[in-house]
This record gives C-alpha cells, structure tokens and sequence, in this order.
C-alpha cells in the first residue's frame, strides 16, 4: 500500500469535523485497554499511533485487529464488515458519499487480518484523524 500514510495528515477531519461522542469515547477506552491487554501491546506505542505515530510493530498490528474486532469492524474470522464500518462511519462523519468514499479508499485486504487492521487504521487516521485505536 501507497506510504502516503506516512505523513499522517489531518486533512479531511478539519473538512469533515468529525467528533465522537461521550459514550463512543467511554466505549473506546474500555476497548483500548482491554485490547492493550490481549495484545501485550506498549501502551506507549499505542498512544503514540493514536496521534498518527504509527510503527511497524507486531504487537500494535494485534492491539489494532483486537480493535478493530471489539468495534465491529472486523468478523472474528478478520474479515472487514463493510455494513457495519459504513454505519459507523456514517454514525460519526455524518456523511454516507464520504464513508463510502472512505471505505473504497481504505479498505485493502492484506495477507493477515493484523495487516489489514493496520492498513486500514493507518488510511482511516490519514483521511478522518480518528483516533480509535
């Protein structure tokens, strides 16, 4: 995949303003920490790819599947729900032209479903600055 993501750049969140809500906070917290757990992951790294820092690190790819299953945005077989991430896209952003634009844009499946996690978080954070990780 393009490392256009490499810059991590902002841009369509400042266009498309799109905020979480308490309760998605609360539930993104408790699906963090208990992601940081399964995956032994450095809750440093972590932190550090929610502000678009993202390395190449086995455990964060586990952090990011783990969440990516507890959203909803995986199958626990590792496949991308796109009904579901399109409802949460649009439940967020507000926009259905744009989630789907999003989601014809970043959803690549890879060899692994850690792979997929990763390249789909690393584009999503790029085009919305959505820290869900």
């Amino acid at each position: 995949m393009k490392l256009v993501i490499a810059a991590v750049l902002l841009t369509l969140f400042i266009v498309v303003k799109a905020e979480l809500t308490l309760e998605q906070l609360k539930k993104l917290k408790v699906h963090r920490e208990n992601c940081i757990k399964e995956s032994g992951a450095d809750p440093e790294v972590v932190a550090k790819a929610r502000t678009g820092n993202i390395v190449e690190d086995p455990k964060l790819q586990e952090h990011l599947l783990c969440m990516f299953k507890r959203i909803g945005f995986m199958s626990e077989e590792g496949k991308i729900q796109r009904d579901v991430l399109r409802r949460k896209l649009v439940d967020v952003i507000k926009d259905e032209e744009l989630a789907d634009k999003l989601i014809g844009e970043c959803v690549v499946e890879a060899s692994t479903s850690q792979l997929t996690a990763l390249e789909s978080f690393k584009c999503f954070f790029t085009k919305t600055g959505l820290p869900i990780v």
